[in-house]
């Protein structure tokens, strides 16, 4: 494989990010989770009324997975004496900015032998900040179960908090099968440790041992510098220089050299 450096104007490079989408407002939130969930609501059931009193369980793993700006999580709805009525289930939503919005609809579900859900609707709006989410939500659900008919309707909320591995020099989050996503370095696959992949740096390798003095090598541009504080800004040591880097940019990657006051990019060729 060869690597081909090219000159680019600004206004080449900013009017192509914009065409490719890279500034998109969708956060990642894609990762593991923990946190605490709380469930109370009310059930119909014939003549009786039955009230469900708070409850608060605790959240061990949970897992977002994102696609673009679109979510989606399995769990089982936090109400104490519902775990055999209410199967495990995969929410979805959409993120706009720092919200997430899921409204779903089932009809005619049967959940288990003897029951039968003819509708269940659900809502909630999420809260995005700092590594956290805060759901609240409300549901409604009726059907039967050994034929006699009851509705419920329900509201819970889901505090959750993103996992850190302490042992990952870009402060990554497990996003599942050795892939990694940091807030700060993008996403990469550490199958084959100290190589590493990266969705945008390709292969790097680096023995690092702190996020604020990270060495990395790269076949194409030789050792680089960079640091949790200081990046997309990249030291050079092969061009003694310092770098930025247009995050997002890949094959090309974009950079600007402060050295010789040029824009450049780095393309692969098989």
């Amino acid at each position: 494989m060869k690597h081909q450096v090219r000159i680019y104007s600004l206004a080449t490079i900013i009017s192509c990010l914009f065409l490719n989408g890279l500034f998109a407002d969708c956060p990642n939130i894609a990762g593991d989770y923990r946190g605490v969930g709380i469930g109370f609501g009310k059930i119909v059931d014939g003549q009786e009324i039955i009230n469900i009193p708070r409850e608060e369980a605790n959240v061990e793993n949970l897992t977002v997975i994102q696609s673009g700006c679109e979510m989606r999580f399995d769990y089982t709805d936090f109400l104490k004496g519902l775990e055999d009525f209410i199967p495990v289930r995969s929410r979805r939503g959409n993120i706009s900015g720092n919200l997430i919005s899921i409204s779903e609809v089932f009809l005619i579900v049967e959940a288990q032998e003897g029951l039968i859900i003819s509708k269940n609707i659900y809502s909630s709006t999420g809260i995005i900040s700092d590594n956290q989410i805060e759901f609240s939500g409300s549901g409604e659900l009726s059907g039967s179960f050994e034929g006699i008919n009851f509705s419920f309707t329900y509201q819970n909320t889901l505090s959750l908090q993103r996992k850190i591995d302490g042992g990952d020099i870009f402060g990554g989050i497990s996003i599942g099968n050795d892939w990694y996503t940091s807030s700060w370095f993008g996403t990469y696959d550490k199958s084959f440790e100290p190589w590493i992949w990266h969705n945008e740096h390709e292969w790097i390798y680096t023995k690092s041992q702190a996020t604020n003095n990270i060495w990395y090598w790269t076949t194409n541009m030789g050792w680089l510098w960079t640091s949790d504080e200081v990046y997309p800004f990249i030291f050079s040591q092969n061009g003694n220089s310092w770098l930025w880097y247009v995050v997002g940019s890949s094959n090309p990657r974009w950079f600007y050299d402060f050295r010789t006051n040029q824009w450049f990019d780095v393309i692969l060729i098989n």
